[in-house]
């Protein structure tokens, strides 16, 4: 049996780089993260199309830039890119479960994941 660290762990914002590595640190054998995309096609690591819920901000990532998106912040924490958080994953040899919340997205997160050439994804 293996566990997995959905969208990070709990006690962080979830589906960031600390969430992530957090989950790491207690113990898990990988993480689950959700993706979206920019208007300028970045793929980034996000349950919500929207970031008012974890973020309290109303944005819509699919209407704005990876720039735009980048200053949005909460407790220090940003929407990182799909990329740095595969490989920290890759780093620390943890599985990762990538779920597609957009299947448009589908083509772009294939060559991503394909690109990394790492075993640990379901």
């Amino acid at each position: 049996m293996k566990v997995l660290g959905h969208r990070g762990c709990k006690y962080e914002v979830e589906n960031t780089i600390r969430s992530f590595e957090r989950a790491f640190e207690l113990g898990a054998d990988g993480i689950e993260l959700d993706t979206q995309s920019t208007s300028d096609g970045v793929i980034v690591v996000s349950h919500d199309e929207n970031l008012k819920r974890v973020f309290g901000v109303d944005f819509k990532i699919q209407e704005h830039t990876l720039f735009e998106l980048e200053g949005i912040t909460k407790d220090g924490e940003k929407v990182p890119t799909l990329e740095s958080v595969l490989e920290i994953a890759r780093s620390k040899n943890k599985i990762v479960d990538v779920e597609l919340k957009n299947p448009k997205d589908l083509e772009a997160v294939s060559k991503i994941v394909q690109s990394f050439n790492y075993d640990g994804f379901f």
